[in-house]
């Protein structure tokens, strides 16, 4: 089993997304800073100030909360996730927006989705200033949705944290995450839906209790996407020197990093160096998935990755620790070609 048969191609997206980065640069883009790649988009508003947005989904984890009767999840993973992704270029919210596609109304789902985005929203202390909502029978299946969120924040132009300065000798920092966050969805359902040992139930066993995770599948798949953004405003407060920040979602951890990597640079990351998950090690086991694959798709315990210079990098641990926020050197960067190298500790 691989994402590949379970429906999704991530080099053919891939593909499809270098082709929409140069379609999009014809565009006008006087304003535009750092192009297509970045975690979100840059708008120079002048006066050194910086727009900074991002809009992304939660996929087919919406499908397993809809199987639990509890879409509140939802909600705050569409909030914490970009407000995530902004916070990579060192951005504070604004404010948020939401799409929500239906095959036809459902009120109880559409009130917990909302409600969700509205804790989150306070949390990160931004509005929710506005949406939209559809039913659209011919485009879903009966039963099906699609949320979608959208955000926007702002930076000053000399505090942008872009990678640019990320340099050999830099230190590595893993802030954790709760479980799957929103990406590896697809997957995890086919294993499980295909699985001789859950088919006799269908569509039921997310709620049977998995004793390796000490609570239900759906209970543990279910786990929040996890908003950084206190954590890390406080690190922005601080005299640290954070070169580099790259949320792990889709591709996984080596996928995401490399991202904000300059050439000339290569990351290093030991495993080892961060407990696993029960549910990463269950959805492996189940679904026998290779390493590679594992840490192609999930995110294995990792949500967010800070790159900081060796100077400051106690620093960095020491306020992250007062924040009681975890975290974990799990590992440095190296004079070398381009990419990310995963191995054993």
């Amino acid at each position: 089993m691989d994402y590949k048969k379970a429906g999704v191609d991530i080099l053919g997206s891939t593909r499809v997304k270098q082709e929409i980065a140069r379609l999009a640069a014809t565009t006008y883009n006087k304003n535009v800073l750092g192009g297509i790649g970045h975690f979100g988009a840059m708008y120079d508003l002048g006066k050194g100030e910086v727009l900074v947005t991002s809009v992304d989904g939660v996929g087919t984890k919406l499908g397993i909360a809809q199987k639990m009767g509890d879409c509140q999840v939802i909600g705050a993973d569409l909030v914490n996730h970009g407000v995530n992704d902004i916070s990579c270029l060192g951005a504070a919210p604004l404010f948020f927006l939401d799409y929500l596609g239906q095959e036809k109304l459902n009120q109880r789902e559409t009130l917990q989705i909302i409600q969700g985005m509205v804790s989150a929203c306070q949390e990160a202390r931004i509005p929710l200033i506005g949406g939209e909502s559809a039913q659209l029978p011919d485009v879903y299946l009966k039963g099906k949705a699609e949320a979608v969120g959208f955000i926007a924040g702002i930076v000053s132009k000399e505090k942008i944290i872009d990678g640019s300065k990320i340099k050999a000798g830099d230190k590595i920092i893993g802030l954790p995450s709760l479980g799957l966050h929103t990406n590896g969805y697809s997957l995890v359902r086919k294993i499980f839906s295909d699985s001789e040992k859950f088919n006799w139930l269908p569509n039921h066993f997310w709620h049977l209790r998995v004793d390796e995770l000490g609570e239900s599948l759906g209970q543990a798949l279910l786990k929040p996407h996890k908003s950084y953004l206190k954590s890390l405003s406080l690190l922005f407060s601080k005299p640290v020197d954070i070169h580099g920040i790259a949320h792990i979602t889709g591709g996984g951890i080596a996928g995401n990093v490399v991202r904000i990597l300059p050439d000339g640079c290569q990351a290093r990351i030991r495993l080892g160096t961060w407990p696993a998950l029960p549910i990463f090690q269950y959805i492996q086991k189940e679904g026998g998935l290779s390493d590679e694959e594992m840490y192609r798709v999930f995110n294995m315990g990792i949500g967010m990755v800070l790159i900081v210079s060796r100077e400051t990098s106690g620093m960095v641990s020491h306020f992250l620790w007062n924040s009681l926020q975890p975290r974990y050197t799990i590992g440095e960067v190296i004079k070398g070609k381009k990419g990310v190298k995963i191995e054993t500790h």
